[in-house]
């Protein structure tokens, strides 16, 4: 079965229940989610798989890609990627990065509120205390952030 097949699956399963729970505009953009990105590097234009990306950092109106030992630099924000690529395998941990949910290894309670991910390249990347729901979604239970803290 094809993603867009799962799709219309989804949609059809979703319209015939009342209670369904689905989000039907969630569900219709599976398909507008990027499986790859093309990235500029010495006159060639490379395509490097979503799957493969560790984490992004924002360098103002570009972005930074991190996949193994190596980087490039595209020219868009964190902000429009952060739409781009599907919310079940990147999410926002910070203002300034975007992790690969399947290449993080650990997370390490931090001070301040804070944690710090760990991911299997070894790269400590921090996430922000106000990104609560970000770690939840990580898989840490009982998150609550030291209120007031600076």
């Amino acid at each position: 079965m094809t993603a867009r097949d799962e799709s219309q699956s989804l949609l059809e399963f979703a319209a015939r229940s009342k209670n369904s729970s689905y989000d039907l505009e969630q569900i219709q953009r599976h398909d507008e989610y990027l499986d790859r990105l093309a990235v500029s590097e010495n006159g060639r234009i490379l395509f490097v798989n979503a799957e493969e990306i560790d984490w992004i950092e924002a360098k103002g109106n570009y972005a930074r890609l991190h996949a193994g030992p190596r980087s490039a630099e595209i020219r868009e924000t964190l902000n429009a990627l952060e739409h781009k690529l599907n919310p079940r395998d990147f999410l926002r941990i910070h203002r300034s990065a975007i992790v690969n949910v399947h290449k993080v290894k650990e997370i390490r309670p931090w001070f301040h509120g804070c944690h710090l991910v760990l991911l299997q390249n070894g790269q400590e990347l921090r996430i922000s205390r106000y990104q609560s729901e970000t770690v939840k979604r990580l898989g840490v239970r009982n998150y609550s952030p030291i209120k007031g803290a600076v």
